[in-house]
């Protein structure tokens, strides 16, 4: 089949799954790079973009904000920001109180040059703040994140 980018694409489709308020489908496989430079990493994008994936991974501590700046990038060259399914991941340790994970929310957004984030992953969970006190505190001031989550939870 031919692929967005023109390319022939040989490999099997990935299917999609669905999350309500977001308008793109969500892919089983999300892409993602650390440490990965242009034109390596566009071709990645390209790739599994052509290959059905719509999810792509990134986070404020990747690269000092340069995997989100490719990943920006690629979105405007191609213009597929609404067929995509942008994976973000803030609050790494030691940044992981509510005071700092709402600047690095705004950092994200401001370097993949998007108005929304569809998933917002809490890298790491911080123990001296209740879990619903971090989430209230983002949702009032992150409306542009579709879905908050933690990524790892301290039990």
């Amino acid at each position: 089949r031919a692929a967005p980018t023109g390319r022939d694409v040989s490999t099997t489709t990935l299917q999609p799954g669905h999350l309500p308020g977001v308008p793109s489908p969500l892919a089983l496989t999300i892409l993602g790079g650390d440490n990965v430079r242009e034109p390596e990493q566009a071709a990645i994008f390209d790739g599994g973009f052509d290959a059905g994936g719509g999810a792509f991974d990134t986070g404020w501590i990747y690269g000092g904000g340069a995997c989100q700046r490719l990943l920006g990038g690629w979105l405007a060259r191609t213009g597929v920001r609404n067929e995509v399914v942008i994976v973000d991941k803030v609050a790494h340790t030691p940044r992981n109180t509510p005071d700092a994970i709402g600047p690095q929310v705004r950092d994200c957004l401001d370097r993949l040059g998007v108005d929304r984030i569809d998933l917002q992953l809490l890298d790491r969970d911080n123990l001296e703040v209740p879990r619903a006190e971090v989430v209230d505190g983002l949702v009032a001031i992150c409306p542009c994140v579709v879905y908050f989550a933690y990524a790892v939870l301290t039990m």
